[in-house]
Order: structure tokens, then sequence, then C-alpha cells
């Protein structure tokens, strides 16, 4: 079993929402910083943490074939911002 998790360190929908509907976001959307990796390994699984996307290829790999569940926690960009067309439509409402 292999499970990615995507760690961009605050709440990254809930900021860009709050952001379009109020043109801010609160301090709500931070939180301290957590280590999913490190967790993972302290319950006696496999647990790492990708901060270059190019070592994920061969991060996958390895999990892949890992004899324990696996969590890769792979490091994302804060202030990247995704597509928010579904909130287009319904913060107003």
């Amino acid at each position: 079993v292999t499970v990615v998790v995507l760690n961009n360190g605050i709440l990254g929908f809930q900021k860009d929402a709050e952001t379009v509907k109020f043109g801010a976001y609160t301090t709500a959307c931070h939180f301290a910083a957590v280590d999913h990796a490190a967790i993972a390994r302290a319950c006696g699984c496999e647990g790492i943490r990708v901060e270059d996307a190019a070592a994920l290829p061969e991060v996958l790999k390895r999990a892949l074939v890992a004899e324990r569940p696996t969590l890769i926690e792979v490091m994302t960009d804060p202030d990247a911002h995704p597509p928010i067309s579904l909130f287009a439509g319904t913060l107003d409402h």
C-alpha cells in the first residue's frame, strides 16, 4: 500500500476560497508544521518526504516494491494556485 500526501503547509483550498470571496484569508488557514513522513515511520510504516520533484519517480519505484505500507509526503508550494472554477459559481450563494 502506498499513500501520497501533498503537503503545502497550509489549508490551500480554504485560503483560495477566502481570497476569492473576501479579498484576503484568515490566519485559520495556517497550522503548525506536520511531518507526515515522520508520523508514518513512528507507526511502523515507511515514511519518505520529497522536497525535490525530480526525486519523485525514484521514490515511487521504491515505495511500490516496499514490503510495508509506505507514505510519500510531497512538499508543494503554498503559493501555488490551483484552478478554482468550482468556487466561482458557489461562493455567492
